[in-house]
Parts: C-alpha cells; structure tokens; sequence
C-alpha cells in the first residue's frame, strides 16, 4: 500500500492541540495498528514523511524518535 493517503487517513482528530510530532507519532502508531504498515514492511523514508504530510523534517525525526519510547 501506498503511503499517498496516511496522514489523511490516520491523522488524530482529538489531538488537534499536542505538539505536531505527537500528532504525527499517533499517527504512525494507529497506521501500524491497523495493518496499513505490516510487520516486516519498511517505513516511508523521514524524507518521504515530511513530503507527505505538513511537517518539517525535524518534525518528522522527533515523531520517529518518539516511537522507540
């Protein structure tokens, strides 16, 4: 699948107020959680990531930083 429509998809709606790299995180978890990224699948690249949705590159690491904890 794509990575065309993630951030769409499984942006929250209810964290419309935490810090961007939170929301893009949430984001990231439920995709995961919902199978749109099987386990074995890559990840898009951080680059991809902040192409794809409106956040800055160091927006992106933050969030991606912020799944291993």
């Amino acid at each position: 699948m794509g990575i065309d429509n993630f951030f769409v998809k499984y942006k929250p709606r209810d964290l419309a107020q935490a810090p961007k790299h939170v929301n893009l995180r949430e984001a990231m978890i439920a995709a995961i959680q919902d199978g749109y990224w099987k386990c074995g699948d890559r990840l898009p690249t951080e680059l991809a990531l902040s192409q794809l949705t409106p956040y800055s590159l160091g927006t992106v690491q933050c969030a991606i930083q912020g799944l291993g904890t």
